[in-house]
């Protein structure tokens, strides 16, 4: 068998091939929580995943795509979210994120941490914010 890395990136890339689209929709889901060590989040609508950019992910996929094929969509949209640079960094305890997603599911640190981030920028933008009260 070759080399581990290369096989995910080539599953990679043919899966840009055929699903471009939806790629593109789950990228936007995509949070960098530690860039330096390419630590990556997927923040899904039921659970959440941890990433190890070009490496592992958490979800299920990925685990039953080692018996057939290097890869799952969320690292395949990983490439195409770095590439596109629409990537979205957050500052986050990771060690905390990645127990959360891997005990739990999901990490309400990060979901949290997502939230306070967007209800700043909403200031910024001087839009307020929709949970402000009346």
């Amino acid at each position: 068998m070759g080399d581990v890395k290369e096989e995910i990136e080539e599953s990679c890339r043919e899966d840009e091939e055929k699903r471009g689209d939806r790629l593109r929709a789950i990228a936007r889901r995509l949070v960098a929580i530690d860039l330096e060590k390419g630590f990556w989040a997927y923040v899904g609508r039921e659970r959440d995943h941890f990433l190890i950019e070009g490496l592992y992910c958490s979800c299920s996929s990925f685990a039953l795509s080692l018996t057939k094929r290097a890869g799952c969509e969320h690292l395949s949209a990983l490439r195409v979210a770095k590439r596109s640079g629409a990537v979205r960094e957050l500052k986050v305890d990771v060690a905390s994120v990645v127990w959360e997603i891997v005990s739990v599911g999901l990490s309400p640190t990060l979901r949290k941490a997502l939230l306070e981030q967007q209800m700043g920028e909403d200031y910024e933008k001087g839009e307020g914010s929709r949970y402000d009260e009346d």
